[in-house]
């Protein structure tokens, strides 16, 4: 027979490690719980499909995490768990990354030793790099729209290409529209991605941007989609290069800014160059390579 006070005495100390994060721009406030060795488990063996993979993580932030509520003191007063449905519609996946950052940081406080480069003096040195000197003044940026949640709001984007016009609904995407994109991409494409520290390639970023497209001649619409698998095999064949760069730099222009900027400032080891060295860490691609490769990816010594 189980010893239930033994199970409910592991459990509280399970949960002693809470991060408090903000979820900018869901504009809500969340605290995380760290992953358990079952869900790591879980996860490395749905890695071999993506889609499968970024599911199961999405199922296990959904668990450790609830949404909470403070008072004019900044004192928690209410604690609310969001049904699975609303959590990956109206919860965007900026707000999933940082979510992921808060378990990242509840479950193992750094990401490990790391070798880095002065780019002045070209000085190599081993640093590790804690969690939570990844949070600046400037990580985070709220979203602006109290009258419109994000999920809700669409920005249009208009190209021309000679006598044609490509007309692009975008908005930022929910985790659900993050997990559709994951599931047309085969593995070996995703490790070919990762080698670029990315886990999307750029067409397969702008498809997650995209919720329809219009194509224009002489004013008049002679094509439209809003089907997913179409937009991104646009992206990938059919999208002149030019347009691209104008698609890009609009949405950038709107909505760059709300991309969490996880960085530390390092000082370089030679003393007498003493330059001081930014690096950004991409902390999706962190944990994926982590549950990828495991312990020894993240572990050299210092």
């Amino acid at each position: 027979m189980l010893d239930n006070t033994f199970l409910k005495v592991a459990q509280s100390i399970r949960d002693i490690k809470k991060t408090e994060v903000i979820l900018p721009i869901a504009r809500k406030s969340a605290l995380v719980t760290p992953f358990l060795l079952g869900e790591h488990e879980v996860l490395k063996t749905a890695i071999l499909s993506p889609q499968n993979y970024d599911r199961e993580l999405i199922k296990v932030l959904h668990k450790h995490q609830v949404i909470v509520d403070k008072d004019d003191e900044g004192v928690i007063s209410d604690e609310v768990k969001l049904e699975y449905d609303d959590f990956v519609s109206k919860i965007s996946n900026i707000d999933k990354i940082m979510l992921l950052w808060a378990c990242y940081r509840s479950t193992y406080d750094n990401i490990g030793v790391r070798k880095i480069e002065c780019p002045k003096c070209k000085t190599e040195a081993k640093y590790k790099i804690t969690l939570d000197e990844l949070i600046q003044e400037d990580s985070l940026l709220i979203w602006d729209n109290e009258e419109i949640p994000f999920y809700e709001y669409n920005y249009i984007i208009e190209a021309e290409y000679d006598e044609y016009k490509y007309i692009f609904e975008s908005r930022i995407p929910t985790i659900k529209k993050y997990n559709q994109i994951l599931g047309m991409i085969p593995i070996d494409k995703i490790k070919e991605n990762l080698e670029s520290n990315n886990v999307l390639s750029r067409s397969e970023e702008l498809s997650m941007l995209t919720s329809k497209i219009i194509i224009q001649k002489n004013g008049e619409d002679i094509a439209e989609t809003n089907k997913m698998q179409e937009i991104l095999v646009f992206y990938n064949t059919a999208l002149p290069s030019s347009v691209s760069e104008e698609f890009q730099h609009k949405y950038n222009q709107r909505f760059e800014k709300y991309l969490p900027k996880l960085y530390t400032m390092l000082s370089c080891s030679d003393l007498e160059c003493g330059e001081e060295i930014r690096y950004d860490v991409d902390i999706e691609t962190e944990f994926f390579r982590r549950v990828l490769l495991g312990r020894e990816f993240v572990e050299e010594e210092l």
